[in-house]
């Protein structure tokens, strides 16, 4: 940039300056680069609202998942495990 200026004189390389920014507010190579997934309404439900018992909200998957469990102290209050899943129901 400091050569523009010393070769051109400063009008040119103002010019050249301008053309540059106007470039990389446009932001042309960010349009190309594909956006993020959206979350979807199960995984904002998940997240942001919690999930009714016996579901709990996986992070990883961010979906609500029902609550595992060895025996039926494992479960919310007036929900026992079924043994056969190891969820509670």
């Amino acid at each position: 940039m400091l050569g523009c200026c010393l070769l051109v004189g400063t009008m040119g390389c103002g010019r050249a300056a301008s053309t540059q920014s106007t470039t990389a507010a446009t932001g042309s190579k960010e349009e190309s680069a594909p956006r993020p997934a959206r979350p979807t309404r199960s995984e904002v439900a998940c997240r942001f609202h919690s999930c009714a018992p016996p579901y709990y909200c996986n992070q990883k998957k961010g979906i609500c998942e029902r609550l595992p469990c060895l025996e039926s102290g494992d479960c919310p209050y007036g929900y026992k495990c079924d043994f056969s899943e190891n969820l509670c129901e």
